[in-house]
């Protein structure tokens, strides 16, 4: 399907609380302030629930990847899908002692498209 690529569109408040009113079959001229404070109310009850004060969707989150770090290479390209980085570790492994070492968890520097 095509984008329109119509951004500008924001409707008010009020717009909404009628569109929705009209489609429950309310005639608008039958709303009352209590009907406005009403729907004022829960469209904040329904703001607040999107909002993302949940934390994280746990079931949305992908497999673990493994990325093998090159000496010198400050930047990486992760795949276009990655939205965030929930934890990266830096795991060091030692063949001649056949260990592995891993350390503190690394802040992720997130850039700009580039």
């Amino acid at each position: 399907m095509a984008s329109s690529g119509t951004t500008a569109w924001l409707p008010s408040i009020f717009e909404v609380i009628l569109d929705s009113y009209e489609r429950i079959g309310m005639d608008p001229t039958a709303l009352e302030n209590k009907h406005i404070i009403s729907a004022r109310r829960a469209s904040n009850f329904i703001l607040a629930d999107w909002s993302g004060n949940r934390g994280v969707n746990l079931w949305k989150t992908g497999d673990p990847i493994t990325l093998a770090l090159q000496p010198g290479q400050q930047t990486y390209r992760l795949d276009p899908d990655i939205i965030d980085l929930l934890d990266c570790y830096r795991r060091i492994y030692t063949a001649s002692t056949n260990t592995v070492y891993i350390g503190n968890v690394i802040r992720p520097i997130v850039m700009g498209d580039g």
